[in-house]
């Protein structure tokens, strides 16, 4: 792998660190098989792109996808040559992967593309059938002051972030906002993230599988290469003696916090909408430090209209390498088809989407992980 490989990442899930604490981790599983690959030019044989990928089998369907399983927002390959791609070159592109594919996997299912990136359009979203996900990254990209851009926020918005700040204060012994650097005081914090997202997910009647020993192995890991890059970002609101009142993991690359894991005290602490309070105090502090691009990732949630998010489009694509994979795909095309047709009635597809979570939950399947699961 060339050395200065990471050094072009794509986004945040693509770092070293990241990658590096997935492999080890989350790849290490029996029905994982890691397949990163290189691509290079036909004719100067100059490295142009790695791609993090895995052989993932469920059921009877083997897939090669990005090293992902849930807990990376967004899917790329990592830069190592920028060049000028083309469809037609993207074409050839998977055309090779699923030659070198064939016999060991279905299908190649390419999911949570980012489309842009730091070095110009994502090669694998040029090609002909890529189509455009139901899920979308949110973000925040400040160009002047912190004044500024809390002077954007609508009056409401603003009143109640106050309101919130004084009930916190309030109802804590000696309550603060901190930022943790230490791998104890982080690992401890991480325990108690784990049990509140947890309950909340079994108030709410759905699986929570990031508690599962590979999940677990992969965050700890990431905590302690993480904070020795400087590459994760912890805060926090403390009240004396030792309550955990809302807990914030981010990943800071490239001049942009990208936010992915959310714990709060919805009981004690709803008051204060805990949450929201967090992630205003930690937009404060990374924007003193020079951070001007904030990500709040994926997940179409309420409150993130009120931070002024626009949306990041993102792409997947599906393509078959066997004559199950063509059988699959048949059955992905109508099926993306329906949920393109649903989403056109937002309470209809709401419903249907809860449902199938309370039928996964009485099963007890639990076969993927989602945004929400890391951001309640």
């Amino acid at each position: 792998m060339p050395a200065d490989c990471f050094l072009l990442r794509s986004t945040p899930f693509q770092s070293q660190v990241w990658l590096e604490a997935w492999y080890t981790t989350l790849g290490q599983q029996p029905n994982i098989i890691p397949a990163p690959c290189i691509v290079h030019d036909r004719e100067t044989a100059a490295p142009l792109l790695l791609l993090p990928l895995i052989i993932r089998r469920a059921g009877t369907v083997s897939s090669v996808e990005f090293a992902d399983l849930g807990v990376s927002d967004y899917n790329a390959p990592l830069v190592l040559q920028p060049v000028t791609w083309s469809p037609n070159n993207t074409r050839s592109l998977m055309e090779v992967l699923r030659s070198a594919f064939r016999g060991k996997a279905d299908r190649l299912y390419f999911k949570k593309m980012s489309g842009d990136l730091k070095f110009g359009m994502n090669p694998l979203c040029l090609h002909p059938k890529v189509q455009r996900s139901l899920l979308a990254g949110n973000i925040v990209t400040m160009t002047g002051s912190w004044s500024d851009y809390r002077a954007a926020l609508s009056k409401r918005f603003r009143k109640e972030l106050e309101r919130s700040d004084r009930v916190f204060q309030r109802l804590g012994h000696c309550a603060r906002f901190i930022r943790l650097q230490q791998p104890d005081q982080v690992l401890d914090a991480l325990e108690r993230m784990e049990t509140l997202q947890a309950r909340r997910m079994r108030e709410l009647g759905r699986p929570y599988i990031l508690n599962q020993t590979p999940y677990q192995a992969f965050y700890r890991r990431l905590v302690h290469s993480g904070l020795a890059s400087e590459e994760l970002v912890v805060t926090a609101l403390y009240s004396e003696p030792h309550e955990w009142v809302a807990i914030l993991f981010g990943l800071q690359s490239q001049g942009c916090l990208a936010m992915i894991r959310l714990g709060q005290n919805t009981h004690s602490w709803s008051k204060c909408s805990p949450g929201k309070l967090v992630i205003f105090h930690t937009m404060r502090l990374m924007h003193e430090q020079g951070i001007g691009c904030f990500d709040f990732t994926t997940g179409s949630y309420a409150y993130k209209k009120g931070f002024l998010v626009r949306e990041k489009p993102l792409y997947e694509l599906t393509l078959p390498v066997s004559f199950k994979g063509h059988c699959g795909q048949w059955y992905a095309d109508g099926l993306h088809g329906v949920k393109r047709g649903l989403q056109r009635y937002p309470l209809l597809f709401g419903y249907m989407k809860k449902s199938r979570e309370r039928i996964r939950c009485l099963f007890g399947r639990t076969s993927g992980t989602s945004s929400s699961l890391k951001k309640l």
